[in-house]
């Protein structure tokens, strides 16, 4: 979970000038595919104050192929887009990171006796 700098203030009640601060980022529902090398997931802002304060839901979303890779968050209830080009350094971390969960995953199946087999690394 991330600890946002800034809290997101939103209003606590329709009409109402009193808000209610989100400062949590928490990352749910994980999907990383390693053939596409992209990443999307579910987004939820918490108020850390208030268990009980609705969650605010949006997209992630990494793309690492093709002309633009991409990486961008949503949150549509609050009119919230954010997206930047990813190359570079970011672009090799990103890709790292879905082939090291995939690789993980496979080599933790065999651990537990899951799965008889040899993993190598790949898709």
């Amino acid at each position: 979970m991330i600890t946002l700098t800034t809290s997101i203030n939103v209003p606590s009640e329709l009409g109402s000038a009193a808000t209610t601060a989100y400062n949590k980022l928490r990352i749910v529902s994980i999907t990383a595919d390693p053939n596409t090398l992209a990443i999307n997931a579910l987004v939820q802002l918490l108020v850390s104050a208030n268990a009980a304060a609705p969650i605010i839901s949006g997209n992630l979303s990494i793309i690492t192929t093709g002309p633009t890779p991409t990486v961008s968050i949503q949150i549509p209830s609050l009119n919230f887009y954010s997206g930047f080009a990813l190359s570079g350094a970011s672009l090799t971390a990103v890709q790292g990171w879905i082939n090291t969960l995939q690789n993980n995953v496979e080599s933790g199946l065999i651990s537990i006796s899951m799965v008889a087999g040899t993993q190598s690394t790949g898709v």
